[in-house]
């Protein structure tokens, strides 16, 4: 996150600890890169004070030659706040180039996408639960007179008849892989709980073994804090359909939705029962890997003979 501060013009010196600057006293600051910049804060901190100082001598003086190095001073200050916010700029897209969330994170911060330009709908509580609950009666009336879906049901002769318990090691390395997120409904923070661990880690392994015996959670982790939030930035505020409801849930209960998750999986990959062709929601499977089977099957099939009006489609596309 990027936050903004403004430096004080009385001061000589400035706390600066990132080298994207802007003018008239903002800086951008970013903490984790701030051990590593501080040359270039120094670079830019003394270009600022030698610019203050040519200002104040043509103020003093009048004269034509303190004007005209005042100018200069002031142009190449703007051409080092230029280039260093581009070179702040290309190193973290050439960072996180590996990571396509975060890299389409970066653009709209950059692009200036994640940007509410709405205004405020003044929308209440109640209001939202009601709209909510409204639209889930109108699905259930919508699909009311239509008949169960048939589905099909592959040959299998495994069976997943309830979850194995965990051991303390598993716990253990499902908490300390979670993101550090807290909900106001924890009893502790979630950084309190990693940090005390290997002291909680019995009595937590216990609540999950539980959770997991009895194939529901456990009375107290059955509660969320529901937040509506829009679906994309930029949509009207006003209406209430631009909006989705995100439940904020309780870190108990994502651990244990961990370990659901991750047995699920090892059933699934040991039985071979996920689709070979499925792309989401997989480790090692991305959009790039579908569109690279499409290319290899086109390619395969168009080098087959008796196949030219495929390959001159393929050329065309």
């Amino acid at each position: 996150m990027l936050t903004l501060t403004r430096c004080s013009r009385r001061t000589r010196r400035c706390s600066v600890t990132s080298p994207t600057v802007l003018h008239h006293g903002i800086v951008f600051v970013v903490g984790p890169d701030a051990p590593r910049l501080g040359s270039m804060t120094t670079v830019v901190g003394r270009v600022r004070r030698e610019c203050r100082r040519l200002e104040r001598r043509y103020r003093r003086s009048r004269s034509a030659d303190d004007r005209r190095r005042w100018i200069d001073a002031v142009r190449k200050r703007f051409r080092l706040y230029r280039s260093t916010k581009d070179a702040y700029w290309i190193k973290r897209l050439s960072q996180e180039g590996h990571c396509q969330p975060l890299l389409c994170r970066s653009l709209s911060s950059m692009l200036g996408r994640d940007r509410d330009t709405t205004s405020d709908g003044h929308h209440t509580a109640d209001g939202f639960a009601a709209f909510f609950a409204r639209k889930i009666e109108d699905v259930r009336a919508s699909t009311a007179g239509h008949p169960t879906p048939v589905g099909h049901v592959l040959g299998c002769t495994c069976r997943m008849s309830s979850f194995r318990p965990c051991s303390q090691a598993e716990v253990r390395r499902t908490i300390m892989k979670s993101p550090v997120k807290s909900c106001s409904l924890d009893p502790v923070p979630t950084f309190l709980l990693r940090e005390f661990v290997n002291l909680l880690l019995p009595f937590v392994t216990c609540m999950v073994n539980a959770s997991l015996r009895q194939g529901r959670l456990l009375k107290s982790q059955r509660h969320a804090i529901v937040v509506p939030v829009l679906k994309k930035p930029g949509l009207n505020t006003v209406d209430m359909a631009n909006f989705r409801p995100v439940s904020n849930i309780t870190f108990m209960s994502k651990i244990v939705e961990r370990v659901v998750a991750q047995q699920l999986h090892e059933y699934l990959a040991i039985n071979d029962l996920l689709p070979r062709n499925q792309s989401a929601y997989r480790s090692h499977h991305s959009t790039e890997t579908a569109m690279l089977r499409v290319i290899s099957d086109a390619v395969m099939h168009c080098q087959k003979p008796m196949n030219r009006e495929s390959r001159y489609w393929l050329h065309l596309t």
